[in-house]
């Protein structure tokens, strides 16, 4: 019997289509009479056909489909389709297995309505139309995974095979499996990112995956990518790969892959809190890298790829015969072997499905689908890009003779797109990821000890170009370099001899310019010629004594940079747009002059820069209305000017968008960061922080001095901090009563014996002047030294702690009863069982309400995690580096700490015996960088307010204040979070983007005052000096 109801529209054709049963037809029961006839002797009848009646249920809804058109909703009415919507669902109500799973194939009504291979064009529109219906009011038939433990779009995507079987696979996929309107597509968005995440088959792989290692069709990929999570493109399958790994094989190397290449980057690389996203830093147990390394997977496979392509080809060292003759071969299939597929296991093919009653075909007259009709064109070239064999990923070769010219240029053309996803994959790794990461990344184990930076600080002042030239003839560089700093640095001789020598292609350049400085240029000429291409961020100290704009052009000329930070005052735009055309940030010194500010600003300056997006504007407010003329500034140069605006035809060499980062004159306003306290030629800024703090100490190292001679000052007052670093020198008069006798624990080998290392002396000066910052915060702090254990890296030459004697320094620090342990350095999260080690010391410090400061890596935003910092956000203090005016130092991740304080170009008040200095400080005035700096501040600010909390609760005691600090207060400090709360309270933290700075002459100039107005050895001035110490204390910690 017909089902008794259907949906409006549908011919009334389904009660002629007889539904099998799973019964024998009266041809098959005579056959089986006679069968039965001659086995009558052994009384045996033939056993009953199994009965598939959900099968042959679904058979029928999907015969019903092809012939039976449901309105579209994109034509019909909203009342229309709203009626015809709940006729659909009553309808669905009489198939009782419409969500069920084929007894056959356990395949789901999605399954079979997929895998329809002989269908019309008109069929196949049905089938997709019922196909969105279906997935509408059973969404959960997306999930239902067939007998191969696929879901729908799984299995889909796994046979996309044959040309003319993948164009009805691609509509329905693409028009079925996706809604065709907004509503639709975000009411299954949940689903559809859920189903495309799912892994499943024997490679444990997610759509994505199966999407890019398979035959590949632009529209499917636009779709999956539309719909997946940052999840789904960072999983690995069974061999460790991501879906990037498929995107960047030879195989598929294309223009349309490196489009992909760029998305599955912009959209996987978002989970950046402690995660290394898209597999940029997996190295194998044996420091080896695996698939893990998409760049160098990319690498191998391109070798193994193109080797095997040569050797079928008449250019590789395989071709047979003499020139670039080679015999047709033998077999009918002349398809490229399958050694081009990465090496893995053969994958289970996906079984071919049950016959199934098919409807009358004779009306088909070709098997097309209808939108993919009108792409035909589109998707051929795609396909021209993408010719590798469905099933064993080997790429098509044309053994004629007129074939063997496209099969050099298809080599070509691969090999062409082929390294610029390498350079894709480079660059983003190098901009977003530290030193480290991007060198296992880019290297594995760089047993070649290839450099991706080159840092001129704390080396010499002055260079002998001969000496310099010859200690770096081993080094080699990346051609792209992370960066590049340069202070002020002068050669020895100024005649250009030595560049002449070993530059002699610059020799017409050095004879013709009259620029008397051109120390920098024998510097860049040498990074050119170590075949450094590309920086990402370079910073140049040039400001005293500049080079001349010519000496700059052909330093930078040759080499494409990032960020730029060349120092030198009003840079001549016409100069920057010629040397760095590609650059995206700018650091730019303006020295007043208004003209400068405008020719930065005109449309045939800066804004003809199509990568810029940022510009840093260093200026001094106090100068005539600069303020007012930088903001002018700001508003001109994101003025659109009409002639600039992008064409949507314009497309560069490497047939990509060149209008793609373009921020000026398109809809992205270009940033504009004003930094308003630079004051030209002012020798290194003592920073207006370090200047309270040194105002403040003055007065308190004044009362601190009367209320000894007045006898009011004990040895409780101490606050003792624990330095753990590399030793402190205390020879000098400025360490004298200061010092508790320290601890080391590094040793050397003298002579055959293991003898331990002073703690007394300071191996590179680091802990010297660490110290030194310590005590020109807090006077009165007592440090205890501890030494730690190094080692100096072979092949980089830096110096690196060992972690055995950090763990083992932090617990001496717990076992002296320290107030403080300052930590200014960091190291990589250690192995087991080390980790566990360390974290128990850090955990047994702060059960003792240890107060322990760590600094922040200096490796950049996207700096992957390091110890101690990354133990515990709540149980210790981060602390960062900030320029003067409180924004963060360039390589500070301001996420990841807690803290900001100055860092950069900081002056220590006594530098006499400093060893541990930057060069190029100007003026013998020595200047620290790093947040090394900072933390050493911090814990010096720590001690202070602990020595005004001490001051004030003896204070409140002896005077009986009612309201004043108490012992309980000043335990209380020992509580992170209480002190966090006074740091905040002893200035109020600065708002924007310096949220994190302390401005602490809010509260210390105040008091400042006062002790200045009552520095006299008087009772009554003592008394009220002491009495604005209390006042202070008490405002810093909050109430009980």
């Amino acid at each position: 019997m017909p089902h008794a109801n259907h949906i409006d529209g549908y011919r009334p054709i389904y009660h002629t289509v007889e539904i099998p049963t799973g019964g024998n037809t009266e041809a098959e029961d005579d056959d089986e009479e006679e069968e039965d006839q001659d086995e009558d002797s052994d009384h045996e009848e033939a056993e009953p056909a199994a009965s598939t009646p959900i099968h042959d249920e679904l058979q029928y809804i999907v015969e019903c489909a092809k012939e039976n058109p449901l309105p579209d909703k994109d034509q019909a009415s909203k009342e229309s389709h709203q009626e015809a919507l709940r006729r659909f669902k009553q309808r669905a109500k009489s198939w009782k297995h419409l969500g069920g799973r084929s007894e056959q194939t356990g395949e789901c009504i999605l399954h079979m309505m997929l895998d329809e291979d002989n269908v019309t064009e008109w069929e196949v529109k049905q089938l997709a139309r019922t196909m969105r219906w279906i997935i509408r009011t059973h969404p959960d038939l997306l999930h239902v995974p067939n007998d191969d433990n696929m879901a729908p779009m799984h299995a889909a995507l796994h046979g996309l095979r044959g040309q003319r079987r993948n164009k009805n696979r691609v509509y329905l996929i693409t028009n079925g499996l996706f809604p065709s309107t907004e509503e639709s597509r975000q009411a299954l968005r949940g689903e559809l990112i859920q189903v495309i995440e799912a892994t499943c088959g024997r490679d444990q792989e997610n759509c994505l995956h199966v999407a890019l290692r398979s035959q590949r069709n632009a529209k499917v990929l636009k779709l999956l990518l539309d719909h997946a999570s940052p999840k789904a493109i960072n999983d690995v399958d069974k061999h460790g790969r991501t879906p990037l790994h498929r995107a960047v094989e030879f195989q598929h190397a294309s223009e349309e892959a490196l489009v992909i290449v760029k998305q599955l980057i912009t959209k996987g690389d978002t989970e950046l809190d402690g995660v290394t996203p898209l597999a940029f830093d997996t190295p194998h147990e044996d420091g080896e890298m695996g698939p893990g390394s998409i760049y160098l997977y990319q690498e191998s496979m391109r070798t193994k790829q193109l080797a095997a392509l040569e050797q079928v080809s008449p250019l590789g060292k395989g071709a047979s015969g003499k020139g670039s003759s080679r015999p047709e071969p033998k077999s009918e299939d002349k398809r490229d072997p399958a050694a081009l597929r990465p090496q893995e296991p053969t994958r289970k093919e996906v079984p071919s499905q049950p016959q199934r009653v098919q409807p009358d075909k004779s009306k088909t007259s070709a098997i097309r689908a209808p939108a993919e009709a009108k792409e035909d064109s589109k998707e051929e070239s795609f396909r021209l890009h993408h010719s590798a064999r469905a099933n064993t990923g080997a790429i098509r070769t044309n053994q004629t003779a007129s074939g063997h010219s496209v099969r050099k240029d298809e080599i070509e053309e691969k090999r062409k797109w082929s390294n610029k996803i390498q350079q894709e994959l480079k660059l983003h790794c190098l901009r977003t990821r530290s030193i480290k990461q991007a060198t296992r990344f880019l290297y594995g184990p760089n047993r070649k000890n290839i450099q991706l930076y080159f840092d001129y600080r704390n080396m010499p002042e002055e260079a002998d170009a001969l000496d310099f030239y010859e200690n770096f003839r081993e080094t080699e560089f990346d051609e792209v370099l992370q960066y590049v700093v340069f202070p002020p640095v002068r050669l020895r001789n100024h005649d250009s001899i030595h560049i002449r020598k070993y530059f002699p292609e610059s020799h017409e350049f050095l004879d013709s310019v009259s620029a008397e400085r051109k120390d920098l240029l024998f510097f860049f000429l040498w990074l050119k010629k170590k075949k450094v291409k590309h920086i990402i961020h370079l910073t140049v100290d040039d400001y005293k004594d500049p080079h001349d704009d010519e000496v700059i052009h052909k330093c930078l000329s040759g080499l494409r940079v990032d960020v730029l930070d060349w120092s030198k005052p009003d840079l001549d735009p016409e100069m920057l747009c010629a040397a760095c055309p590609e650059v995206r940030e700018l650091h730019l010194r303006w020295g007043g002059n208004n003209a400068i500010l405008r020719a930065w600003g005109e449309p045939d300056g800066l804004r003809t820069l199509p990568c810029l997006r940022k510009i840093h504007l260093y200026y001094n407010k106090n100068l005539g209305k600069c303020e007012a003329k930088a903001k002018r500034f700001e508003t001109r140069i994101n003025t659109p000017v009409p002639s600039m605006q992008p064409d949507p035809t314009e497309r560069g060499q490497d047939g990509l968008d060149q209008n793609e980062d373009r921020s000026i004159g398109n809809n992205n306003e270009l940033e504009i960061v004003h930094i308003p306290d630079w004051h030209p030629g002012a020798k290194p800024t003592a920073h207006k922080w370090l200047a309270a703090i040194a105002a403040f100490t003055g007065e308190f190292k004044t009362i601190m001095h009367n209320m000894r001679k007045k006898r009011l000052q004990n040895k409780d007052n101490e606050v003792r901090v624990a330095l753990i670093d590399d030793g402190v020198h205390f020879t000098g008069q400025e360490f004298r009563g200061k010092l508790i006798n320290g601890k080391s624990f590094g040793y050397e080998h003298d002579r055959g014996t293991l003898r331990e290392k002073q703690w007394y002396v300071s191996d590179t000066g680091h802990g010297t002047t660490m110290a030194r910052l310590i005590l020109q915060v807090c006077p009165f702090a007592k440090i205890y030294p501890i030494k730690l254990d190094t080692v100096t890296n072979p092949h980089s030459g830096t110096v690196e702690i060992k972690t055995e004697s950090a763990i083992r320094a932090i617990d001496a620090a717990v076992d002296q009863g320290v107030d403080i342990i300052s930590m200014s350095w960091t190291v990589d999260v250690p192995q087991e069982p080390a980790r566990t080690a360390f974290d128990k010391a850090l955990s047994s410090a702060a059960a003792k309400k240890i107060l322990m400061f760590c600094s922040s890596s200096d490796n950049g935003r996207f700096t992957e995690a390091h110890y101690p910092s990354a133990w515990s956000q709540s149980k210790l203090i981060r602390i960062g580096a900030c320029m003067a005016n409180g924004s963060p130092y360039d390589w500070v991740n301001p996420e990841k700490i807690d803290f900001l304080l100055p860092g950069v170009e900081v002056v220590l008040q006594n530098t006499a015996a400093s060893v541990y200095k930057w060069s190029g400080s100007a003026d013998d005035k020595h200047a620290e960088t790093g947040s090394s700096v900072s933390t050493a501040l911090a814990a010096g600010l720590a001690a202070l307010v602990f020595c005004l909390v001490k001051i004030g609760v003896q204070y409140a005691t002896e005077t009986h204040q009612s309201d004043g600090l108490d012992a309980n207060d000043l335990e209380r400090l020992r509580d992170i979070t209480v002190l966090k709360h006074a740091f905040r309270n002893l200035g109020g933290i600065s708002g924007g983007a310096n949220d994190k700075f302390i401005e602490i002459w809010q509260a210390l100039d105040i008091t400042c005052y006062v002790l200045r107005t009552h520095r006299g050895a008087t009772d009554a001035d003592v008394t009220e000096a002491r009495r604005a110490i209390h006042m202070l204390g008490r405002n810093l910690i909050p109430k009980a």
